[in-house]
């Protein structure tokens, strides 16, 4: 306690910590598209002490902008209790990703520690300010998307993540929302003026097309959104139009009334060989879908496939996940006949190279249709002059995504649900070297006896 008021009595001072006193936070800030979130503000806030504390504010201890690939680096933060925050000050997005401050993550921060893998999606509110200024209300309305004859909305594919883009034609201002079965839209209406917006539909999978759009009951079938500010407030009308390569056009939109797409799907005539993968998330949330590299498709119910695999052994991964959920995971074996129903479970994170297309591997022992358990790493970590367990570190795990796991009294540390891959890994321990490995997970547990060796 009389450090850490040392260290406070320091900073107030404007004193800066050595930096082997001080620790650093990395990690990416994302959009709820998977994309990039970039030149946005980072920061890590000391955790309040009370809720008064909270209302009337916190410091940040540290700040930083992301780069072009959403990536941040907070450094020289005081030993301490953190939420790291992103965006707007008043709207901010807490990590792992929540609007509410209490129901973030605090993380602990050590002394010549670095935590990385702090990854979250940004909330869209805390992108820009609200435009405060404007006595214009925003105009809202609904967006339904379906499929032709029931089928499923896909969300994701080898394009990419689906999305709905609004163009404002007059300074072409930009909104997009991702693909779903129902869209609550939200775009400004201008005052004294008609802004037009064009609507197109974004990364749709191979052979989906737009097939029609339809305002209430009224075709619509042109090219541009034209939104018409009413004398009577609150008050817009609908204007029939034409639909033309997947863009809409229409003169106005009664509030609350929605718009209804419908898409058409067009599978290929020709047949590749092998079988279908089918299964589903625990959740529907957002999420991309990998088989051992290539992408499937992710479907707006959860559900999930994958068409034209071949005999062998597969790792199914879940590496963009946009609301900042665990990614999910399983290791299956594929066989001649279609596999249904696959499972997927929550993982702390996945092995380097996801994406990448694999090799494919032999079915090996393993029965088609059989879900292989996922990988364990089991550790032990000795001092290297006394033989004896270090009861205190911190083990750092990374691929894609990263986990870090406290020794416990006896050295011992352990990760679970691992999928098939090569790992860094490293442990660090106050007074010792850091020690660095890769290591590979199969089907069988890791177990590692490691020696971290004094600093002269």
């Amino acid at each position: 306690m009389i450090a850490l008021l040392l260290i406070a009595a320091l900073i107030s001072q404007g004193i800066p910590l050595p930096v082997s006193e001080t620790g650093t936070v990395t990690g990416t800030l994302k959009t709820e598209l998977g994309t990039p979130a970039v030149g946005v503000r980072v920061g890590a806030m000391a955790k309040p002490e009370s809720v008064a504390d909270a209302v009337g504010g916190t410091a940040l201890a540290s700040i930083a902008e992301t780069d072009a690939a959403g990536h941040f680096r907070l450094e020289n933060i005081p030993p301490g209790r953190y939420y790291i925050s992103a965006g707007r000050v008043d709207f901010p997005t807490f990590f792992p990703g929540t609007q509410l401050m209490t129901a973030g993550t605090a993380i602990q921060v050590k002394p010549g520690e670095t935590i990385s893998g702090i990854e979250f999606v940004l909330n869209p509110v805390a992108i820009r300010p609200l435009d405060s200024g404007s006595a214009t209300p925003s105009l809202g309305f609904a967006i339904n998307i379906g499929v032709a004859g029931g089928s499923k909305v896909p969300i994701y594919s080898a394009q990419g993540f689906a999305a709905v883009q609004l163009t404002r034609t007059s300074d072409g201002a930009v909104s997009t929302f991702p693909l779903a079965s129902a869209i609550n839209v939200t775009i400004p209406s201008v005052a004294a003026t008609t802004p037009e917006y064009r609507i197109a539909l974004q990364n749709l999978p191979e052979g989906y097309s737009v097939g029609s759009m339809v305002y209430g009951t009224t075709p619509i079938t042109n090219s541009t959104v034209k939104i018409v500010s009413s004398p009577t407030a609150g008050a817009r009308t609908a204007v029939t139009g034409t639909i033309s390569g997947g863009l809409l056009t229409v003169a106005s939109f009664t509030v609350g009334s929605p718009v209804t797409i419908t898409l058409v799907n067009h599978p290929p005539s020709a047949t590749n060989p092998g079988v279908r993968v089918t299964g589903s998330a625990p959740t529907a949330e957002p999420r991309s879908i990998y088989l051992s590299g290539v992408p499937g498709i992710f479907y707006s119910d959860g559900s999930f496939e994958f068409s034209n695999v071949k005999p062998g052994r597969y790792a199914i991964a879940t590496p963009d996940n946009p609301l900042s959920s665990r990614p999910l995971a399983a290791s299956i074996v594929v066989g001649n006949q279609n596999l249904d129903g696959v499972e997927l479970v929550a993982t702390p994170l996945l092995p380097k190279g996801i994406q990448t297309p694999t090799a494919l591997q032999a079915l090996g022992e393993r029965s088609p249709g059989f879900t292989i358990p996922q990988g364990v790493i089991h550790g032990l970590v000795l001092d290297e002059s006394t033989h004896q367990p270090i009861p205190e570190g911190t083990v750092y795990l990374t691929g894609h995504y990263g986990s870090s796991r406290s020794l416990v009294p006896d050295g011992r540390f352990e990760f679970t649900r691992l999928l098939p891959g090569s790992y860094d890994l490293e442990v660090q321990v106050f007074g010792h070297e850091t020690i660095r490995r890769t290591i590979v997970v199969d089907d069988e547990d890791v177990t590692l006896d490691l020696s971290a060796a004094p600093i002269p």
